[in-house]
């Protein structure tokens, strides 16, 4: 709404989160920020000192903002810490969630899946980063996962240049362009038996999708932030798959 109608947004005074909720996450970062410029707390290399030392730019300090600039306030400072914790919590958890759905209802895939893990845990005896490539069936498992049931079921952007829709005389620039993405990966044009969970599909060597089909994050320099929270839960998942079984409900209904 934000977006497609701000009048409307701005006239009303609509929040998209909970005044508590921004007030708490602007008052921890801004204590933060107030810490490390009088060298209460050390720099830690982290989001806040990319932060501070991107304000501190003489370009951003000593000249006029230029078109599409964006002044480093702390409210910006906020709201981009809010971001990405938002970003890597809420995707990750979801993926999890339905993750650990097709895990109940496929038992096989789940099977297979603790099998390799057994496998390779006992080949490095603990986890370590070259082990997480190793479990290639689990990160096939997580791809056909993202497919059927990706973070955002769409995928928002501006329009930077003159753009001539096909087959109209409509010009677009500077628009917000909203691409439904919930449809293509369940498409049979692109993905045989689509609403089967079958991570098989995604076995090297394979033909990778068109490109635009396969999207969970976006594309481009601007894709989701969340894409290496999402990859982390690979160890969460190794560990807790490995030890116990998930299995469905008494009141599971499959489809």
């Amino acid at each position: 709404m934000r977006q497609f109608w701000p009048a409307f947004v701005l006239f009303f005074r609509m929040r998209i989160i909970p005044k508590k909720t921004h007030d708490f996450f602007y008052n921890i970062v801004t204590s933060v920020l107030r810490a490390r410029e009088n060298g209460e707390q050390e720099k830690r290399g982290d989001f806040i000192d990319m932060m501070m030392a991107l304000r501190n730019d003489d370009c951003n300090q000593n000249s006029k903002l230029v078109e599409d600039d964006v002044e480093i306030t702390d409210i910006v400072i906020a709201a981009n810490a809010f971001i990405i914790f938002l970003g890597g919590f809420e995707t990750t958890s979801s993926t999890l969630a339905f993750m650990f759905l097709e895990l109940a209802a496929n038992e096989e895939v789940q099977e297979k899946m603790r099998e390799e893990i057994r496998q390779v845990e006992a080949k490095y005896k603990e986890i370590t980063y070259d082990s997480l490539h190793e479990l290639t069936y689990m990160e096939m498992v997580i791809q056909e996962t993202l497919r059927l049931y990706p973070p955002f079921p769409t995928i928002q952007r501006v329009c930077t240049k003159d753009y001539a829709i096909p087959e109209t005389d409509v010009v677009v620039r500077g628009h917000y362009c909203g691409v439904p993405y919930l449809g293509h990966p369940r498409d049979e044009q692109y993905f045989a038996r689509a609403d089967a969970f079958e991570p098989e599909r995604w076995r090297e060597p394979r033909a990778p999708p068109p490109p635009g089909v396969y999207l969970p994050f976006g594309d481009g320099p601007r894709y989701c932030i969340v894409l290496r929270p999402i990859r982390s839960t690979v160890v969460g998942v190794n560990s807790l798959v490995s030890r116990i079984g998930i299995v469905k409900s008494a009141v599971y209904v499959s489809g």
